[in-house]
């Protein structure tokens, strides 16, 4: 089974679900979601500053 998966595509799967989970994120905090949703991708610690921001009133 390790033979199929190789790290660099673990990698990029990694950066697309951490990119679209701040991007979900975001949006239902209304923030900018391309924004968010890159950032994430790059740093996906980020996610837990999208998770902890409270929506604007």
């Amino acid at each position: 089974m390790l033979d199929y998966v190789k790290p660099v595509f673990l990698g990029v799967l990694i950066v697309i679900v951490a990119g679209a989970m701040g991007g979900f994120m975001a949006a239902n905090r209304r923030r900018n979601v391309a924004g968010w949703c890159l950032l994430c991708a790059l740093f996906p610690p980020l996610l837990l500053a999208v998770y902890f921001l409270k929506p604007r009133s």
